[in-house]
């Protein structure tokens, strides 16, 4: 049996047992020192430590046993590594990110072509919850329908389609419902299929954002990708440029959220936007507060200057136990308001009811204004 060796310095061990060609094993690193094989061990442990710890003492790695240093051994065969090799592992990471860097620098500004000469307006439709039973479901069809049916006339969506209650105290909200989440999805998928053609611009915004975080899948996504209005959809941000065969360009930012808030100013979000964060947009629309408002500023550029709307929309949902358990103040003046756009004189004209918006639009296009 070899002797017991215990003063080798740190220097001497670690010389010794990282020279593998030398001493390829843990038995051969103990036989030159006159260790035992379990002090080597646990000298190298001590050592891998102390190194991890800040120490400078000379690291060594981990080594493994002779197979055969016992009667009965065993030898593993080794296995390839399973793991892509770090070049190509970095090589395609970079490819992958630059694309998407592409994707999201183009997406701040999409483009959207119309064909169609002469006025046309946009509508803005609310936080929908088509599946709540305090929503006016017949007036979000009704509105939808007006858009399918109108020349001229298109939409954008601010979020919240469906409740999506999905778990805790939204769970037990949604056993009020008299309706299952696919019957909510049937609902939405309907809806969805009225406005198709018209949807210029479409956020998910939380409540579909839920789905997704408890590991769900996202059936709006979906619906949208089926339409091939994907590029249109986000959860948070659409940014939106609506150009005209005359040339002339309206762009339209759409935010489920805006952030900051006022009691004395539903449009406090926008606005606070309108002044800090503006890019250029002629319509501002935000959703998420149940709360709708008006605001219009002129913004200036060089030599040039624009009136920009900035919009907030309610909801569909006008009753809200939540919002009357917690005494939010109610403010709902408009529910789908609109704006009409001419080419002609780059002019914006708002409007809080999508049934007078859509009489001065006809008006417009008839040449009878």
């Amino acid at each position: 049996m070899t002797a017991s060796k215990t003063s080798v310095s740190n220097d001497e061990f670690a010389r010794v047992y990282n020279d593998e060609s030398a001493f390829p094993t843990v038995e051969d690193v103990a036989r030159e020192l006159s260790m035992s094989v379990q002090q080597v061990k646990n000298k190298a442990a001590g050592l891998r430590g102390h190194y991890a710890r800040g120490y400078k003492v000379p690291v060594v790695n981990m080594r493994t046993l002779n197979p055969y240093a016992v009667s009965g051994g065993l030898e593993i065969e080794m296995l390839p590594g399973g793991e892509e090799d770090i070049e190509e592992l970095v090589k395609r990471a970079i490819a992958h990110n630059e694309v998407l860097m592409e994707y999201e620098e183009r997406r701040q500004l999409v483009d959207v072509n119309l064909h169609l000469d002469g006025p046309f307006g946009i509508v803005g439709l609310p936080d929908q919850h088509l599946n709540n039973p305090g929503t006016k479901l017949g007036m979000a069809i009704e509105h939808a329908k007006i858009i399918r049916d109108t020349e001229g006339l298109y939409c954008v969506a601010v979020g919240d389609w469906l409740d999506n209650f999905i778990i805790g105290r939204l769970e037990r909200e949604r056993r009020g419902d008299k309706m299952s989440h696919t019957d909510a999805n049937r609902i939405q998928e309907y809806y969805l299929d009225l406005i198709a053609e018209k949807i210029v611009a479409a956020i998910g915004g939380n409540h579909n954002d839920w789905v997704g975080s408890l590991g769900g899948h996202d059936v709006l996504g979906d619906l949208f990708k089926r339409i091939h209005r994907q590029d249109v959809y986000h959860p948070d941000q659409v940014r939106v440029r609506i150009n005209t065969p005359s040339g002339r360009s309206f762009i339209h930012l759409v935010r489920h959220i805006f952030p900051g808030h006022s009691k004395y100013n539903t449009a406090h979000g926008v606005l606070s936007w309108m002044l800090d964060r503006w890019q250029g947009e002629d319509v501002l629309w935000g959703g998420h507060i149940h709360s709708s408002a008006h605001i219009a500023i002129e913004r200036e550029h060089l030599t040039e200057s624009k009136v920009v709307h900035g919009i907030q929309l309610a909801t569909y949902k006008l009753k809200d136990g939540y919002a009357e358990k917690r005494g939010f103040r109610k403010n709902v003046p408009f529910i789908a308001p609109m704006v009409v756009h001419d080419p002609s004189d780059g002019s914006t004209t708002f409007f809080e009811d999508i049934e007078q918006g859509v009489k001065y639009l006809n008006a417009l296009r008839a040449g009878k204004i």
